[in-house]
C-alpha cells in the first residue's frame, strides 16, 4: 500500500532530523559555533561555499538582496544535505534550491506575502519585540527586517500546525473510513507536517545566517523556545554545584539539541515536552544511569497504531504516561481509562521488542 510505504519513509526522515539535532548537540560539547559550521561544510564537501562563489562569479552585479537570497537558500540546502550519505542525494538537494535561486535571479523578485490576519501579526510583533532587543538593538538598521523574518516564521509554523489539526479532525470524523485507515492517515498527516516543518526550520535558519552573526542566530533560537535552553542550563549549574566539566558539556549539548527541535513546535506545551525529554537524558547521566549502548528513547507524540483493537478505541484517546523519558532498564507505566488493558508490548526505535506483558488484565493505575 503506497500510504504505508510513504509512512515508513516519513518516519525515517523524522529520525534523521532528530539525529541531526542530537549530532549538533554532541558537537557543541567541544566545538564553538564556527567550528560546528566547519564540520557541516566537511560533511557536504564544501558545496555551500563552492556554489555561492560560483553564483558570485556568474552574476558579478548581484545586489545585496540577491546575495542574501542566494546564500540563505544554499545554507538551507547544506543543512539538509548534512544528513545525506550519498553524494547524489546531497547534490539533489542543492539542485532543488539552485532552481529557486535561478528563478529569483531571473525575476529579481518573489511574490509578496499576504497578511491574512493583521490582528495575529500584531500579537506576534509584540511578542518578538519582547525579546529581540536582547539580541539586536532596536536602533540597529537590521532590526525591523529581522523582526519581520521571525514573525513570518511564527506564521508559517502556525499555518502548518493549524492545517495539521484541521486535517486530523476531518479524518477522525470521516464516516467512510475504518479505524485502521483513520489511524494510518492520522500518522501520515503528522509526519507530513513534521517534514514540512523541517524545511521551514532550515530555510528560516538559512535566512538568519545570511544576515546575522552565528551568535545572533544562536540567540534567536534560544528566545524562540522561551530561553528554556539557557534557563535550564543555569538551573543545572545552580542545583549541581559540583558538576564536572564533562557533565556540564553533556548537559549543555543535550539542551542544545532540545532547543533545535523545540523552536519549531506549535505550542508552549510541545516545546517544554521536548526539553523534558532531553532533561530525562541529562538526569539519567548525572545519576550514573545513562548507557549509550542500551539507551532507549520513545516519543509518545507519535503513536504506532498497528496494535489498536478494532472496537473503536482510538489509541490517541488513551491516557498513558511512561517515565522516565527516555529510560534505561526501569520504566514506569501508568494508564487511566475506563477499560482494562490485556496486553502491552514495548518496542525500541529500531523495532526490537523490549517488553511484553500479557498475563491477564491490567487494571488502570501504575
Amino acid at each position: 500500500m503506497k500510504e504505508q510505504k510513504e509512512l515508513v519513509w516519513l518516519q525515517y526522515e523524522n529520525k534523521f532530523y532528530i539525529l541531526h539535532a542530537d549530532f549538533l548537540g554532541r558537537l557543541s560539547f567541544d566545538l564553538d559555533l564556527g567550528q560546528i559550521e566547519q564540520v557541516k561544510d566537511g560533511f557536504t564537501n564544501g558545496l555551500l561555499t563552492q556554489t555561492y562563489d560560483s553564483y558570485l562569479s556568474e552574476y558579478p552585479a548581484m545586489t545585496d538582496i540577491q546575495m542574501v537570497f542566494t546564500y540563505s537558500n544554499l545554507y538551507a540546502a547544506r543543512e539538509m544535505a548534512v544528513d545525506k550519505i550519498k553524494v547524489d542525494d546531497q547534490d539533489a538537494l542543492f539542485e532543488y534550491y539552485k532552481k529557486k535561486i535561478d528563478t529569483f535571479l531571473i525575476l529579481d523578485s518573489v511574490p509578496p506575502e499576504v497578511d491574512d490576519d493583521p490582528a495575529y501579526t500584531a500579537v506576534l510583533v509584540s511578542r518578538v519585540d519582547g525579546y529581540l532587543p536582547n539580541i539586536i538593538s532596536t536602533s540597529d538598521p537590521r532590526y525591523e527586517h529581522i523582526r519581520e523574518l521571525v514573525v513570518w516564521e511564527y506564521k508559517y509554523l502556525a499555518r502548518a500546525h493549524d492545517q495539521r489539526d484541521a486535517d486530523i479532525e476531518a479524518t477522525r470524523n470521516d464516516p467512510d473510513l475504518d479505524l485502521a485507515t483513520k489511524n494510518l492517515y492520522i500518522n501520515l498527516i503528522n509526519y507530513r507536517t513534521e517534514l514540512a516543518v523541517y524545511y521551514l526550520h532550515d530555510e528560516f535558519v538559512g535566512r538568519l545566517n545570511a544576515e546575522l552573526s552565528l551568535e545572533e542566530v544562536d540567540g534567536i533560537k534560544s528566545w524562540i523556545s522561551y530561553n528554556v535552553y539557557n534557563l535550564t542550563y543555569n538551573a543545572y549549574l545552580e542545583l549541581n554545584p559540583d558538576m564536572t566539566e564533562v557533565q556540564k558539556q553533556f548537559a549543555h549539548g543535550y539542551l542544545f539539541a532540545a532547543r533545535e527541535l523545540a523552536m519549531d513546535k506549535g505550542s508552549s506545551d510541545e516545546k517544554h515536552a521536548i526539553f523534558n525529554k532531553y532533561k530525562g537524558i541529562i538526569n539519567n547521566y548525572l545519576a550514573g544511569l545513562y548507557n549509550p549502548n542500551s539507551h532507549l528513547e520513545y516519543d509518545w507524540t507519535q503513536f504506532d497504531t498497528t496494535g489498536v483493537h478494532a472496537d473503536g478505541w482510538l489509541l490517541d484517546e488513551m491516557k498513558i504516561k511512561l517515565y522516565p523519558n527516555p529510560a534505561d532498564n526501569i520504566i514506569f507505566l501508568e494508564f487511566f481509562n475506563e477499560r482494562s488493558v490485556r496486553n502491552i508490548s514495548l518496542f525500541s526505535n529500531i523495532g526490537q521488542k523490549i517488553l511484553n506483558i500479557s498475563d491477564g488484565e491490567l487494571s488502570p493505575g501504575l
